[in-house]
């Protein structure tokens, strides 16, 4: 079995969270930088595991843009008797 430390374990939960949340900034800064420093060890599976996560990750994002739509002002008024 593969084990992880607990810092490894709590910065991708951390990721997962900002993702789930739409803050995907940092995420794909580390997935980018995994896939690179992959592709400069010569580690092309890996690297290219790393490109899915990303193109995986665009897609979810780009839905979660179109899913939102126009923002618009709304006034709403009540009247109490």
């Amino acid at each position: 079995m593969n084990y992880i430390s607990k810092d490894d374990y709590r910065r991708q939960a951390e990721l997962a969270v900002d993702a789930l949340e739409g803050r995907n900034r940092r995420l794909v800064n580390d997935l980018r930088n995994k896939m690179e420093e992959a592709a400069a060890g010569l580690a092309f599976e890996k690297a290219a595991m790393y490109r899915d996560q990303l193109e995986a990750l665009a897609a979810v994002k780009e839905q979660q843009d179109i899913d939102r739509g126009p923002v618009r002002a709304t006034r709403i008024l009540s009247v109490s008797p």
